[in-house]
């Protein structure tokens, strides 16, 4: 199937799932906000964030010079980098935009050139996405609209990845045999990109980034489950939480049993005058939102 039967297959499923749109949308309840810590002194454009198997919280950034994962530490009031572990890619130039997490290994994808790696201890390895076969090529997208998102069923195997926009997608691919799926959207009733996902108990989650939303998705059925929406805290009648900032800016997803935690890349920019005063928040580090978790989602 060539790429515009892949955009006609999306626009179809669109039509026979809108009514999933139309029901109510929750909104978050805010818990607290942390910032990192200014014991950082370099710009941080955090880009992902996973939980591993030993409870450990490690967080990624999307510039150059950010060729780590960070250990980092929620214990106060900021969260504090407690140590960077390297990851050996040898590009020149990189863009990590997800990290996730399965049976010992890190999960990365680079937006870069659209390509995914895992790490574990000293070992270094490129999953070989075959796009050919879904009549996709990389090369064509625009910049800066590439893999945005990454998740992994790790019971199954099964590695999703997110296109960001322009079109955005979701597709997946067996890490078992290699297998691809074709893609597949949801109805942009609130958005049309996507800035992270996370796999959990069959379902798929992903951030709808300028549109302040969460999406429950179920990946077999490719239908959309339920949203909840973050807006009254990323986007409330004052405007958006770091000054300047003309788009959406949640790009790190992380579910726990009671919390659901969003990280904000500001890109450098600074905290408005009315989240310092609200937040106790200031300067240009990011911040990462705690929600409650509603029950069900």
């Amino acid at each position: 199937m060539n790429f515009a039967g892949i955009i006609l297959n999306m626009l179809i499923s669109f039509s026979l799932t809108m009514v999933a749109c139309a029901q109510h949308t929750e909104e978050l309840r805010l818990v607290k906000v942390m910032q990192l810590s200014n014991d950082y002194t370099l710009q941080f454009d955090l880009s992902g964030i996973v939980q591993n198997d030993q409870g450990d919280w490690y967080v990624i950034a999307d510039k150059n010079w950010d060729r780590y994962m960070y250990r980092i530490d929620t214990a106060g009031n900021c969260w504090h980098i407690t140590d960077k572990v390297p990851l050996p890619h040898t590009s020149a130039k990189i863009d990590f935009e997800a990290v996730d997490f399965c049976n010992g290994w890190y999960y990365f994808s680079d937006e870069e050139d659209n390509s995914v790696w895992r790490f574990k201890e000293n070992l270094w390895e490129e999953v070989t996405i075959p796009y050919e076969k879904i009549g996709v090529d990389p090369a064509q997208w625009k910049g800066n609209t590439g893999l945005e998102g990454l998740a992994v069923d790790c019971d199954n195997e099964i590695l999703y990845l997110a296109k960001e926009r322009e079109p955005r997608f979701i597709f997946s691919i067996n890490l078992k045999n290699g297998e691809i799926t074709q893609p597949f959207d949801i109805p942009q009733t609130h958005s049309n990109d996507f800035s992270d996902l996370k796999f959990e108990n069959g379902y798929l989650y992903a951030i709808e980034r300028n549109g302040n939303y969460i999406a429950k998705i179920d990946p077999i059925r490719r239908e959309l489950i339920d949203k909840v929406s973050y807006r009254s805290t990323s986007t409330p009648e004052q405007g958006r939480l770091y000054a300047g900032a003309k788009y959406g800016m949640a790009e790190a997803l992380l579910l726990l049993d009671d919390y659901i935690v969003i990280g904000l890349d500001n890109n450098g920019l600074p905290v408005a005058d009315f989240a310092e005063e609200l937040y106790d928040i200031s300067g240009i580090h990011p911040v990462l939102l705690f929600f409650e978790r509603p029950e069900g989602f």
